[in-house]
């Protein structure tokens, strides 16, 4: 009797259920001499709630992570005296390092950073294609055969998703809810959860000398949110 009135006096607040995201940057220089580092690549959030009553609550969190074994690594792709037909690899390792499990999104936009005044001519961002891969059982990305179904892909990045603002979707898609793609990651434990996405940018074989001495930059993006209640 004195736990019912307790409960009628101090009712316990209902639970939020708004779905809470984070957004992940990561930065890839391409086709260029010097590496560029990876930015903001570590971001996290603990869901909180408030309880009226005598005791505590504790809450998970959602923290997706691009290498959880140092977040201010470089990621290795960057080239040099890449020729028309050759095609860079690199691995990108997605870490739940939260206690929720998430699923999460990618998306891309690109930059010219040809020099000014240029050698060449072109833009390169129109003779590159980019496919995200999955790693599997292979042991390196270069080791992916080139039939392998993408998660996503793209024939050229071509000059539309040029900014943050207009970045486009290439793995399931950043809009709230469960959408068809989205990859799921179940709650890190000891070092996280992870897996391993693959990275292919192809120079188009058919590339004329306008493209010579350019270059370009590709970003990706990762969108993560919460799968519980959501």
């Amino acid at each position: 009797m004195d736990e019912l009135l307790q409960e009628m006096i101090d009712p316990e607040p209902p639970r939020r259920d708004g779905a809470r995201r984070w957004r992940l940057w990561t930065t890839i220089g391409v086709f260029t001499l010097v590496g560029v580092g990876v930015t903001s690549l570590t971001t996290s959030a603990v869901f909180t709630d408030t309880d009226s009553v005598a005791g505590d609550l504790l809450s998970g969190t959602v923290v997706v992570t691009l290498d959880p074994t140092d977040p201010t690594s470089t990621l290795a792709l960057n080239a040099g005296n890449v020729a028309p037909g050759d095609v860079v690899n690199a691995p990108l390792v997605v870490t739940n390092s939260g206690s929720l499990a998430l699923r999460y999104a990618v998306s891309y936009w690109s930059e010219n950073t040809t020099q000014n005044p240029p050698t060449g001519a072109g833009d390169l961002r129109n003779m590159l294609s980019l496919s995200i891969l999955p790693l599997g059982a292979n042991a390196s990305c270069a080791a992916v055969p080139a039939n392998t179904t993408p998660l996503g892909s793209v024939t050229t990045l071509g000059t539309v998703a040029i900014s943050d603002a207009t970045a486009a979707k290439i793995v399931g898609d950043p809009a709230t809810g469960a959408q068809t793609g989205d990859r799921d990651l179940s709650a890190g434990t000891q070092g996280g959860n992870s897996e391993t996405l693959c990275v292919r940018l192809t120079f188009d074989k058919n590339a004329t000398n306008i493209y010579q001495a350019t270059s370009a930059k590709l970003h990706l993006r990762i969108d993560s949110e919460q799968t519980v209640n959501n």
